[in-house]
């Protein structure tokens, strides 16, 4: 039993790692002029972690991702792959579209320099305390 589920675990991890590194290969050497692909980069990665956080929060893995691809298995076993590759790119773009549109907002409000402010603030007053005690 706990063979089997090694065994399992084992295959599950190097598909996993795998596929993975396969498509960050095909990504990167996707035949496009090397000027696009560091501006695509520079666009997009301030995004990534955002589609992370946005996949991952319950309110979407529960209303949306969860059994929402149920309907794959119902395809050709040949087409299957395809279908979830296809998915999972969807599921990416959606999620740079959709946080790339949180920046351009919070760039528009201003939103990104209240941390800023904030953390001004804390500094002159630990400052200032911590002339006031010498």
């Amino acid at each position: 039993m706990l063979t089997n589920f090694l065994y399992s675990f084992c295959i599950t991890l190097l598909f996993s790692l795998s596929s993975t590194l396969l498509y960050f290969d095909f990504i990167l050497n996707l035949i496009i002029n090397d000027r696009i692909k560091i501006n695509l980069i520079k666009y997009f990665a301030p995004a990534s972690f955002g589609v992370y956080l946005l996949h991952v929060q319950p309110l979407v893995w529960n209303k949306i991702i969860k059994n929402g691809f149920v309907f794959i298995g119902n395809f050709r076993t040949s087409v299957i792959p395809f279908s979830l590759i296809a998915c999972g790119f969807l599921i990416l773009i959606t999620g740079l579209i959709i946080d790339n549109l949180r920046i351009i907002i919070f760039k528009i409000l201003r939103i990104d320099k209240i941390p800023d402010k904030i953390e001004n603030m804390i500094n002159y007053i630990i400052k200032k305390r911590s002339t006031e005690s010498i």
